[in-house]
């Protein structure tokens, strides 16, 4: 039987404060499972008790919805190609309105929240009294704390339901039980420079994660060192496609591949420094970014298949559609791009600041942050709807379905 647990929630992680707001009140959970817009801001807390809105209550059936064993939004961009499209998500044509805000005692800094089945939370805390990894039920309330070092990037879920992820400034990987008690740590005392790669798991349950002494790092699922990866720099996000193979870039202007045992597949270099992790598409093309401020897409061979300059730097690696569509966010004048499959624009629709990527829901309705805003975008480019969110000062947005 279903809960009513009142609908699809967007939140805002905000200076150790999370807001979360509702696109539409009582919504049916079948199952437990709750689908989310989430976003991950660093800044503080402009609601006030007047802005706190409540909605007229509605039932309503999922018309598409996951497997009982898989997450609605298991790890960073959803899932290990990191396309940022979510096919079970819900849309809605009504803007959010707030329906709860946690206080957590810490500052969220690039750490997308992830998504169980049971409808837990799971955010990492950079600084403040209690840095690490929270988790929280489906009313914001805190279940548990696990306290590490400061933590600035996307845990990840295996199906089990296990957690995982890292901390900033040391090669530290935790590996967590739902409860919250930890199932092991990999460690190692090499000079680490800092770095914010989230974790990503094969489908062998082998555990990746980049790092800033130049190393990938493959980890079995009992916490062994499986092999590391040598690079000339600090290493982002890696990303897996279908046959295993690892993708990732370097601050060392190299974007790289990397077959599952380890050895080198391709490397190709672009004009600067590579910050964020790929996304693959269903048809195997790699797309990344380069502070060059060009995205490039790279057939799976590691030739170059196009490249699409703007005037600013990519923010993040880029959300795509099941239609081949592109999307990412730049420094250029504030604005979101969309590209068809053969790198011409589709359209581009300026918003506010924007530090993140774009997400997908299954209508193809396209989600990013922005300073003050939340932005709904119509698959044309058109705006679906926006809701000002209130939140001044720096701000981290990154969004989940």
């Amino acid at each position: 039987m279903g809960e009513k647990c009142g609908g699809m929630k967007l939140g805002l992680f905000a200076a150790g404060v999370i807001l979360v707001l509702m696109t539409m009140e009582g919504v049916q959970v079948l199952g437990g499972e709750v689908r989310h817009i989430g976003l991950t801001a660093g800044g503080s807390d402009g609601f006030e008790d007047s802005d706190i809105k409540e909605g007229v209550e509605r039932d309503m059936m999922m018309g598409e919805v996951v497997e009982p064993s898989e997450h609605p939004w298991p790890m960073f961009q959803h899932d290990a190609r990191h396309t940022g499209y979510n096919p079970n998500a819900p849309a809605y044509d009504n803007p959010g309105r707030l329906k709860w805000k946690t206080y957590l005692n810490g500052k969220v800094s690039r750490s997308v929240p992830v998504l169980g089945r049971d409808g837990r939370i799971y955010i990492g805390l950079a600084w403040g009294d209690q840095p690490g990894l929270v988790a929280l039920d489906v009313n914001g309330s805190v279940i548990w704390r696990y306290i590490t070092d400061a933590v600035g990037s996307s845990p990840c879920l295996d199906r089990e339901g296990n957690i995982y992820f890292r901390t900033i400034f040391s090669v530290r990987l935790y590996s967590l039980y739902p409860n919250g008690t930890l199932r092991w740590k990999y460690e190692e005392e090499y000079p680490e420079n800092g770095s914010y790669s989230s974790v990503t798991i094969g489908e062998d349950g082998t555990v990746y994660f980049g790092a800033g002494n130049g190393y990938l790092y493959a980890i079995y699922p009992n916490g062994t060192l499986k092999w590391r990866f040598k690079t000339g720099g600090r290493v982002a996000t890696p990303a897996i496609d279908e046959k295993g193979v690892i993708y990732f870039g370097s601050t060392d202007y190299y974007a790289y591949a990397v077959y599952p045992n380890g050895t080198l597949k391709w490397k190709f270099k672009t004009e600067d420094q590579i910050l964020y992790g790929p996304s693959i598409g269903l048809n195997g093309t790699v797309y990344f970014c380069s502070r060059d401020y060009y995205l490039y897409a790279l057939y799976s061979n590691g030739t170059l298949k196009w490249k699409f300059h703007v005037d600013g730097r990519v923010q993040g690696p880029p959300a795509i559609s099941p239609d081949g569509s592109i999307y990412f966010t730049s420094y250029d004048n504030n604005r979101i791009y969309a590209l068809y499959s053969n790198g011409t624009l589709k359209w581009a629709f300026r918003a506010g600041y924007m530090y993140n990527s774009p997400v997908v829901g299954g209508d193809g309705t396209i989600y990013v942050g922005s300073t003050l805003w939340i932005w709904a975008l119509n698959p044309n480019g058109t705006l679906k709807w926006k809701h000002v969110i209130g939140v001044m000062g720096g701000m981290y947005v990154l969004p989940l379905l």
